[in-house]
């Protein structure tokens, strides 16, 4: 069957054949093919293409009739290369020697001889330069003594390739590139620090030079900072190149000893051409292009093949999962759909199919929901290890060596379930426990601090009732005190009308004691009944003035104050501050607001409170004034460490320092 030009041949018991349309020249005898003998330079000619061998054989092939004719040297050995000085005549460089051979008349002249030669150039300016193991010597042609190394010499350095770039000669060496220019020889820089083994160099139309590297790939070098570096991830078969060609304006084909390499500058693509694509051999070993074809030398024998007809492997590969396993324990076993948190060792089996394709494959892989990035491997065996609990699909797509893709990747797709303690039902269970222990917690710890707020409660509420019944007595012992001076001075009628408002005092006083809070109003009304007990008992002394401010006057009713606070502040003036003044005491009491709260100002000028201690000091000891005290610590159960109700006391003096008067404030 034909296809693409290409025949393939079935068999009974050696399956498929396949005979590639390339044109291969048998040019070995069977002594020489069975003796591995490989083709060192070819030449390019008008009609014909000439081969330099391994064994110093000479084949002059006729491009169109592929007439082939061998020439023979005795005691010459490998021919290293040839120098074209025109259509009829060529020099050749052996191992061994340098001769003139003239192809017409096939003639010969030698020139000279020596041990290590290696290629040789004509240079522009009419000189031959020769390299060998000992460097670079030079001469012209018809000046060339019998020993190359008594002729002049331009470098001691090991050289194996030489071209130009302009007036300049290019020397690759085992040192790396060295360039010689008006009687000046120098190295290039810019080279990545290592050692380079350069075996070829080309110069291309635009006057880069491509340089070919034992074992560091192939280098594009147009200046010391415009250097490119091609190796295997550039799609290179090998870091070994032999020889390169330009194909046309961007394509060129490098020899490798894995194949040929043909590469697009301005696409950036490349593909391999090898056995598989009818060479008799990947090891390249020397290219010539004469236009119209690529003539390829190669360790057994020479291949030529047009230009045009280069192109890659157009097969589109096949790719399929042929086998998905898992390992735990040690042991293998088939994979499912589902699989344990402990069964995460998968291996994958692949396999790629195509007739023109090599065995090397280029595969990738990657594993959705673990990576989107694909992941190179020319392995048929995929192994993915320490998967962790999830939802994840294998995809796996082949490329053949040419770079043509597969049409659409392999897949597996599978589930890896998550240990019981990482379920969602195991943590909705954890959470509901946790948060029930909280919950429980929190409903203790507020259970504890309303007992606690309520006995707090009770008891300030008992020390307030304890308060209170000690502010009464205080209050009743003194007013009766009062009514006594009274009687005791004959003065009934004062008597009667203190003992009459004193009356509704102390109702007022028993009906407040048994709440909490009373409206301002109420307080008003008591201290006002107080306070005309106080100035009857004065008799006029005391000038007593209340102050009620417009907007607490006008909502008496909504401001609450507690009972029984303000009056032993009051009493404690009259006792302490105005009774020893005598004439000319005044009293203001002031009802105002502040802040949006109630504002009460007890003050009065009497004689103040630290001449009040002074006379005091000789009473008896074990007796206590407890009103001032007693509502003082009123303020503070009231407050509750709130910071909003307080009691201030003021020591009120003038500018000589000397007192005037008691200022009490307190803070509803």
């Amino acid at each position: 069957m034909l296809t693409n030009e290409n025949i393939w041949i079935t068999t009974k018991d050696n399956g498929i054949l396949l005979i590639n349309n390339l044109n291969y020249l048998q040019i070995f005898d069977n002594e020489e093919i069975n003796s591995k003998i490989g083709i060192k330079d070819i030449l390019n000619f008008d009609k014909n293409i000439l081969i330099g061998l391994d064994n110093g054989v000479l084949k002059y092939i006729n491009k169109y009739n592929f007439n082939i004719e061998t020439i023979a040297f005795n005691g010459s050995s490998s021919i290293y290369k040839f120098q074209k000085i025109n259509e009829n005549e060529v020099l050749i460089l052996f191992s061994n020697m340098l001769i003139h051979y003239n192809l017409k008349t096939k003639t010969k002249k030698f020139l000279a001889k020596n041990v290590g030669q290696k290629t040789i150039f004509i240079h522009n300016i009419d000189k031959v330069f020769v390299a060998t193991n000992f460097g670079v010597v030079y001469s012209n042609e018809n000046q060339f003594k019998k020993i190359i190394g008594e002729s002049k010499r331009l470098s001691h350095i090991r050289t194996y390739a030489l071209n130009q770039r302009n007036d300049t000669l290019l020397m690759g060496s085992t040192k790396g590139l060295y360039g010689y220019a008006k009687d000046t020889l120098f190295p290039f820089k810019g080279f990545r620090e290592f050692e380079l083994y350069i075996t070829k160099l080309y110069v291309d139309s635009i006057n880069t030079i491509w340089i070919c590297t034992d074992g560091k790939g192939l280098i594009a070098y147009n200046n010391a900072n415009d250097i490119k570096y091609y190796g295997i991830e550039d799609g290179l078969p090998s870091l070994n190149c032999t020889d390169i060609v330009q194909l046309d304006k961007n394509r060129f084909a490098v020899g490798t000893d894995k194949g040929l390499w043909i590469y697009n500058l301005k696409t950036k693509n490349s593909f391999l051409f090898n056995k598989l694509d009818g060479l008799n051999s990947n090891e390249i070993t020397a290219l010539a292009n004469d236009g119209e074809y690529l003539w390829i030398g190669t360790s057994k024998g020479l291949v030529k093949c047009k230009i045009d007809e280069l192109k890659p492997n157009p097969e589109i590969p096949f790719i399929e999962i042929t086998n998905a396993r898992y390992e735990y324990n040690g042991k293998f076993s088939n994979l499912d759909s589902k699989l344990n948190y402990y069964q995460n060792h998968l291996i994958f089996n692949v396999s790629s199919r195509s007739l023109l394709a090599g065995k090397s494959k280029n595969y990738y892989y990657r594993v959705i929901g673990l990576d989107s990035n694909w992941v190179h491997t020319s392995d048929s065996e995929i192994e993915l290890l320490g998967l962790n609990p999830g939802n994840y699909t294998f995809e796996v797509k082949v490329y053949n060596e040419d770079g043509v893709p597969c049409i659409s990747p392999a897949s597996y797709s599978f589930t890896i379930s998550p240990p019981w303690w990482r379920t969602i039902w195991f943590y909705s269970f954890t959470i509901l426990l946790i948060g029930g222990a909280i919950f429980w917690w929190l409903k203790m710890i507020k259970k504890r601090e309303a007992q606690k707020y309520q006995v707090q409660n009770q008891i300030n509420e008992f020390r307030q009732q304890a308060l209170q019944s000690q502010m009464n007595p205080h209050f009743i012992f003194n007013s009766l005190n009062a009514i006594q001076s009274f009687l005791t001075i004959n003065d009934e009628k004062n008597a009667m009308l203190y003992l009459s408002k004193f009356g509704r005092l102390i109702r007022l006083i028993f009906d407040q004691s048994k709440v909490k809070l009373i409206s301002i109003e109420e307080e008003i009304e008591m201290l006002k009944n107080y306070l005309e007990l106080e100035k009857l008992r004065f008799k006029g002394k005391v000038d007593v003035r209340l102050v009620i401010d417009k907007e607490v006057e006008a909502n008496e009713q909504d401001y609450m104050v507690p009972p029984l606070l303000i009056q032993p502040i009051i009493e404690n003036s009259f006792r302490h501050g105005l009774f020893h003044k005598g004439d000319g005491g005044i009293l203001e009491v002031i009802f105002t607001l502040e802040n949006n709260g109630l504002k009460c100002i007890v003050r009065d000028n009497g004689i103040g409170r630290a001449k009040s201690s002074e006379i005091n000091k000789w009473r008896d000891r074990s007796h206590k004034s407890s009103g001032l005290s007693t509502t003082m610590d009123r303020v503070k159960i009231l407050d509750n460490n709130q910071g909003k109700m307080k009691l201030i006391i003021n020591d009120l003096v003038n500018n000589d320092g000397s007192p005037i008067g008691t200022e009490t404030i307190i803070y509803f």
